[in-house]
């Protein structure tokens, strides 16, 4: 009798238990809860015991979340190697699903990870493909006619420089003449830029680019400043009303077309339109010597860590790239333990401990 009673007691724990095996979420399943992920890779912080916050965890681009508050941090709820977590992070995010507009004039979502996901977009009219666009604002102004088409993400990264190559244009001086030159720029630097001339890319001093006429001096260049947010508006007109084209990564360095008190008119990526003078900072094209180096973790040059790049010397700016261990950096200036860089197109700064130098 007492045997039996233990296998009664036995049974019974099983079944209660059964409920909690069958209701683990899979990896799966949770990311198809998720209609935001992070547009870069970023630190996860708990503000629980310190008011500066402690760095818990680092998730990389294209960790699905739920994000539960907003504001300058984001509360949000990840999953990683089939476990849930959750922390406070400064990133931004893109969708993960499309809007498929029925008949009936309601508009569902449809995840980019559903199986079905061919099958439910032609159920309706699509509105937006999350396949294709990263940003459903950035898409939604394209097709109202008020902005140029977003990138697509299909675009490989040849294809993105050919196409602002063909946007982004500067006169450079002729050697053998007293003629300019008109090349498109492939990636714009504050020292040296990469630019496309008969189909040959080449390096050439950004001081010998003209961009626009009368612009000040120290003025000719820029960079996206928003060591907050990360963002910076890119508007239609000198308006804080105006319609919003894009909306500008901090770090981006661009060009100045035309300088204003309030606004600058600067080209962003191929895409002409102001943005206010808060929110970018100024150089000029000015050559001068600059050292390279390279992105390190503990002197090491190699292997697959990402080192984070920020919008000004300060661990809790903005992250404006996270490049990996290797990538050959130029090194601008040094202030208090860190090093300005630039590559790729980007400005920021980074510990001293992350950089080699050559």
């Amino acid at each position: 009798m007492k045997k039996l009673s233990m296998m009664l007691c036995l049974v019974l724990a099983l079944i209660c238990a059964l409920p909690t095996f069958a209701g683990a979420e899979t990896q799966q399943e949770f990311e198809l809860r998720c209609y935001k992920k992070t547009a870069a890779a970023t630190d996860v912080y708990d503000f629980r015991y310190k008011a500066e916050g402690e760095v818990i965890d680092h998730i990389p681009a294209g960790t699905y979340v739920i994000i539960h508050s907003s504001g300058e941090w984001y509360y949000i709820t990840y999953m990683k190697n089939g476990v849930k977590k959750s922390g406070s992070v400064k990133v931004g995010f893109v969708d993960t699903a499309s809007v498929v507009r029925r008949s009936d004039g309601i508009a569902d979502l449809v995840h980019e990870k559903d199986p079905e996901y061919s099958a439910k977009i032609k159920q309706g009219t699509l509105e937006f493909d999350v396949t294709q666009y990263d940003d459903k604002m950035e898409y939604a102004a394209y097709k109202a006619g008020l902005a140029p088409e977003p990138a697509r993400k299909t675009d490989s990264a040849s294809s993105k420089s050919t196409s602002d190559a063909n946007n982004t244009t500067a006169e450079v001086a002729s050697e053998t003449d007293q003629s300019n030159i008109s090349v498109g720029v492939l990636e714009l630097g504050l020292v040296y830029s990469k630019v496309n001339y008969n189909g040959q890319t080449m390096e050439v001093a950004t001081s010998d680019l003209v961009f626009g006429e009368n612009i000040p001096e120290g003025k000719e260049l820029a960079v996206i400043y928003a060591p907050n947010t990360g963002r910076a508006s890119l508007r239609k007109t000198a308006s804080d009303n105006a319609t919003v084209l894009k909306t500008c990564k901090a770090g981006v360095i661009v060009s100045v077309i035309e300088a204003g008190k309030t606004y600058t008119k600067v080209n962003y990526k191929g895409t002409i339109g102001y943005v206010k003078n808060s929110s970018l900072q100024f150089y000029s094209a000015a050559s001068q010597d600059t050292a390279t180096g390279k992105l390190s973790y503990k002197g090491k040059t190699n292997g697959g860590t990402t080192v984070n790049v920020r919008c000004k010397a300060d661990k809790e700016s903005a992250v404006v790239a996270t490049w990996k261990t290797g990538t050959v950096v130029r090194i601008l200036s040094t202030a208090n333990g860190w090093y300005e860089i630039e590559a790729k197109g980007i400005h920021g700064w980074v510990l001293q401990e992350y950089l080699t130098k050559d």
